[in-house]
């Protein structure tokens, strides 16, 4: 019986001493690049992502170089997303394998926006990414008189102005066609918190005309503006004395505008005359265009004007 006893504790002995010893065979969890395609965030140093080259506002040019020692490629390629991490799932430029570097121009991207790139290579034990740059695409210029977002750009938004940005451009679009000649609304009515005149006020007036005026079953200059859906684009608005001051000092850049020759005609802004008693309840302010400078005038609510639409952008 002792001798059976002290052969089983050596077999005893012997399991825990190879428990004890590594492994001979390869296990997985020990190679780096096995980490990185289950998932781990883990650098595989044998690729190196470069930072990305030649960045307009919608594309890019993506660069990759792998070094000598991978074995087993089964393909090689350069993954990006707007999401930090990028894997093959996402956007993916895939290569010649048996390259050392790898280059594409990545196409379509968003303007203004962040995307994060990699670079990448797959054997049979996984897929293994080197290291993670980012760039941002850049935002276009825009200038006067370019079709943008439903109309035509008329105003950018200079320093000084309400709402000015010197990191991105604001300003005001213009929609393609007049509305032929609307009224303001009801003489002898004050409407209120329609008297503002600065730039960054027109939606504010025009949402003021359309709640305080009188009851009138003819469309409005305010109303056919805030109805106007032109491209998919609905939040246009009758300008203020300032906005029109600012698109029509640029007339040259709006197409389809009328010739006026008539002093008492012009186009409506959604600025009613305030500070005279008289002229506050009957007269709203009119604009005609000019090779410089609009000339300001004020008529009755009721006169039949053209109008012009604006959004802002």
């Amino acid at each position: 019986m002792k001798y059976v006893c002290l052969l089983f504790s050596l077999f005893l002995f012997s399991c825990d001493m190879e428990n004890l010893n590594p492994s001979s065979k390869n296990d997985p969890l020990d190679d780096l690049s096995a980490l990185q395609s289950a998932g781990s965030l883990t650098v595989d140093t044998k690729v190196v992502t470069n930072p990305a080259t030649s960045i307009t506002s919608t594309s890019a040019v993506l660069s990759a170089k792998f070094k000598s020692e991978i074995s087993g490629v089964t393909e090689k390629g350069i993954c990006y997303g707007i999401l930090t991490g990028p894997t093959t799932l996402d956007k993916v430029y895939k290569g010649d394998k048996s390259k050392s570097s790898l280059s594409t121009t990545a196409l379509n991207l968003i303007s203004g926006t962040t995307y994060y790139v990699r670079g990448y290579y797959k054997t049979k034990k996984g897929t293994f990414y080197g290291n993670e740059i980012s760039f941002k695409t850049l935002i276009p210029q825009l200038v006067l008189g370019q079709s943008y977002q439903g109309g035509t750009i008329a105003y950018i938004l200079k320093s000084g102005d309400p709402g000015f940005d010197s990191n991105i451009q604001h300003g005001l679009i213009v929609s393609p066609n007049d509305f032929m000649r609307p009224i303001w609304s009801c003489n002898g009515y004050t409407i209120n918190n329609s008297g503002n005149t600065a730039i960054g006020t027109g939606l504010i007036n025009t949402n003021s005309i359309i709640t305080y005026s009188c009851y009138i079953t003819t469309a409005t200059a305010a109303q056919l503006s805030l109805d106007l859906v032109v491209n998919g684009f609905d939040d246009w608005y009758l300008p203020s004395l300032d906005e029109a001051v600012a698109i029509f000092s640029n007339a040259k850049v709006i197409p389809n505008l009328q010739t006026i020759l008539d002093p008492n005609q012009g186009y409506w802004t959604s600025s009613q005359v305030v500070g005279l008693p008289f002229y506050q309840d009957n007269n709203a302010y009119y604009l005609i265009p000019t090779s410089g400078i609009p000339t300001v005038n004020f008529g009755y609510k009721t006169n039949a004007n053209y109008a012009r639409a604006i959004r802002s952008f």
